[in-house]
């Protein structure tokens, strides 16, 4: 996750390599689609842009990584392999 300019980008990237390793399949990709992500850098990136202005604006991305986590994933399914990051605007180089 990134705030750029009073938008938070979430993105899931690797999907190529999630589809080969079996971790992805076309119904979860789906359902990442219905939550708003669309396809970057030639298929290997779903990225879904979220406005954050306000406190619904918040709850709203809150709302979206809950979905992800116990949705489209079982939560249990990445222990120890996968994180939620946070990336500061000033550290993209």
């Amino acid at each position: 996750m990134q705030l750029v300019r009073k938008t938070v980008i979430v993105t899931i990237p690797d999907i190529q390599r999630l589809k080969a390793e079996w971790v992805l399949d076309k119904n979860q990709l789906r359902q990442l689609r219905s939550l708003g992500f669309r396809t970057y850098a030639n298929g290997d990136k779903r990225k879904a842009f979220l406005p954050c202005f306000t406190t619904e604006d918040a709850a709203a991305i809150q709302l979206l990584i809950m979905k992800i986590c116990l949705e489209v994933f079982y939560f249990k399914q990445f222990e120890g392999q996968a994180q939620i990051k946070y990336v500061e605007p000033d550290s993209l180089a």
